[in-house]
């Protein structure tokens, strides 16, 4: 018995063909697609500066790198800011041992603790619009300012007058702290997220652990020894002591080499 035929074909059908318009659509399609984000460029790398698939960063908050980082800063904050919070003692053994009370410059001996502190407070607004102007000098100021305050400490020992301590003790070493200090602070960003409260808390207690024992220990070699002598052990002890913190003190993120064109926003 035979189907009538219905007219209808249900036959399979060829696909289309692929006509120009179509292709054109798909390669528009195709061009305005963006590629995938690599973790290189993720953190900043541009394509020169990317390593490949081989590149790593070291885990954030947590790990070695880290919490080694967070060691060097806190050493380096008890560091720059032991002298000038205990300049206090010195103050007293300058006014009544090293100088008379007659010397014509004694009345520029406490503005050296001022200067020792009060640069470091101010030198922020100078310091970070230049990491910010040449993000990959971080590293270099950090030498640096490490070098210049154990010149401003040596430079104190051989001060014989109240104006020699106020350019070394107060301003060199101030300006070395300013380079030392704020270039390895602001690599906390970069190591710690989620735990940065509790690192922040932990590298400012250098500050107070500072504030509170070399007093003490400054007190003792100056009764001992003279400030010379004060003054060459302190500048080695920051040599020692400083010289290894920068291994860690260092960034997580890779500093790009070229001067970048950011500019500080002062406004309020």
């Amino acid at each position: 018995m035979s189907t009538p035929n219905s007219g209808l074909d249900f036959s399979p059908q060829a696909p289309p063909p692929h006509t120009p318009d179509a292709q054109g659509r798909t390669n528009r399609i195709a061009a305005s697609t963006p590629p995938p984000i690599s973790p290189d460029r993720e953190h900043g790398l541009n394509d020169e500066e990317a390593p490949g698939t081989a590149f790593s960063l070291p885990p954030v908050d947590s790990g070695f790198d880290a919490y080694a980082y967070l060691a060097s800063a806190w050493l380096v904050e008890l560091l720059v800011w032991s002298f000038p919070v205990s300049y206090g003692v010195f103050l007293n053994y300058y006014t009544s041992v090293l100088f008379l009370p007659d010397d014509p410059q004694i009345n520029l001996l406490p503005i050296v603790g001022t200067l020792s502190s009060g640069i470091i407070y101010v030198g922020g607004m100078f310091i970070i619009p230049l990491m910010i102007r040449y993000p990959g000098q971080k590293r270099n100021m950090t030498v640096g300012g490490l070098v210049l305050c154990v010149l401003g400490l040596v430079g104190a020992g051989f001060s014989t007058r109240p104006a020699h301590l106020v350019l070394t003790q107060g301003i060199i070493y101030a300006l070395g702290g300013n380079f030392f200090d704020f270039p390895v602070f602001t690599y906390m960003m970069e190591w710690f997220v989620v735990k940065r409260g509790m690192a922040s808390g932990i590298l400012f207690s250098g500050t107070c652990l500072g504030g509170v024992a070399v007093p003490f220990i400054t007190e003792v070699l100056l009764r001992r020894h003279g400030h010379r002598i004060t003054f060459f052990i302190f500048a080695a002890v920051f040599a020692a002591l400083g010289l290894p913190s920068l291994i860690y003190a260092k960034p997580r993120l890779p500093a790009a080499n070229a001067s970048s064109s950011a500019t500080f926003d002062t406004s309020f």
